[in-house]
């Protein structure tokens, strides 16, 4: 069976336990009158429930799945729901289609149907669109791909079959180094890491990528969702023989370029523009199930910071740098009180 379809049925049996058992256990614990309760069976069932708590929480760690990380990311959509009750063609329970299953007019007896006309309605595209799996909703979030092609998709990963993802958005969301983070790491300039995304990563570089990151060299030619799992057993290998740390402490001057350019941008200080230079790219909403990491944080923060102070809540925050490593800033704001 597929790690995510795996990980996908142990969340959702972990989820739906998981407040019976509180409550079973509760109700086991606050009983006194031991000839009352059913102390032997009792007791067999909190065992058997925390065998399986322990089994689902340890498995995922002991197997390096990945999928569990990836989640916090961005929501898995388990389900592509196209029926009646996500079709914008149901006007309050009245179809206004003309498909085979309700004629036009006709009263939605049963809103789980769907038919050979069915569309989708703007509260699911909302939905779906901001809580669809990172490698399928940033394409469609920066015009990579069309809403065609970011439906196929999500089809496609519902059905378990491999996506492809660039292998620099994998490093990004696995190992956690941005594009600048890998452009110090590996010693390069920013631009070079920019075509390596856009366009690929060369020939003559693939060898040293793939011995720098312990990476298979093929994973840089193409890399799937399938891949996820050991490409996380990779980052293990990796963080075994590199000090990070110490090497992403140096800046080097197209660095510190960056890091003066964003000061000036954000009209920040410079040891908070030098946490955010780690950033290469964001778009950040409110309403996001994205965990962002420190770097991201700190940008998100203190933009927050700014705009409170003109009375100001941000909602929505997009961050880049182009390939003359000049960063790009666009927010949008709802005017508080």
């Amino acid at each position: 069976m597929d790690n995510q379809i795996i990980c996908k049925f142990k969340l959702h049996l972990f989820t739906a336990l998981l407040p019976f058992s509180i409550l079973y256990i509760t109700l086991l614990n606050v009983t006194t009158d031991f000839k009352k309760a059913p102390v032997y069976v009792g007791n067999r069932f909190k065992f058997l429930f925390l065998q399986l708590f322990i089994y689902i929480v340890l498995s995922d760690f002991l197997s390096y799945n990945v999928c569990i990380d990836l989640i916090v990311k961005g929501a898995f959509v388990l389900e592509f729901l196209k029926q009646c009750k996500t079709c914008e063609f149901n006007f309050s329970g009245t179809c206004a289609g003309h498909g085979d299953t309700y004629k036009y007019g006709e009263v939605i007896t049963d809103e789980t149907l769907s038919c050979d006309d069915w569309s989708i309605g703007l509260d699911y595209f909302t939905e779906i669109t901001a809580h669809a799996p990172w490698y399928i909703r940033e394409p469609y979030q920066d015009f990579r791909i069309d809403y065609s092609t970011f439906e196929k998709l999500l089809e496609a990963d519902v059905a378990g079959q491999a996506i492809e993802v660039n292998i620099f958005d994998i490093i990004r969301e696995i190992y956690g180094l941005s594009l600048v983070d890998l452009a110090v790491l590996l010693g390069v300039s920013f631009g070079v890491m920019y075509r390596a995304r856009s366009v690929g990563t060369p020939a003559k570089r693939k060898k040293h990528f793939s011995q720098m990151l312990c990476i298979p060299i093929e994973f840089f030619e193409k890399s799937t969702t399938h891949d996820f799992e050991q490409i996380q057993k990779c980052k293990i290998a990796f963080e075994q023989n590199v000090d990070l740390q110490s090497i992403l402490m140096a800046v080097p001057e197209w660095k510190q370029k960056l890091i003066h350019e964003v000061s000036n941008c954000l009209h920040c200080p410079v040891h908070i523009a030098k946490e955010i230079a780690r950033v290469d790219k964001l778009n950040w909403k409110n309403n996001s199930d994205d965990i962002l990491n420190d770097s991201e944080k700190v940008l998100v923060s203190y933009v927050s910071k700014v705009a409170s102070k003109k009375h100001q809540i941000l909602t929505s925050l997009e961050y880049s740098l182009d390939i003359a490593t000049l960063p790009h800033i666009r927010a949008t704001y709802f005017k508080g009180e």
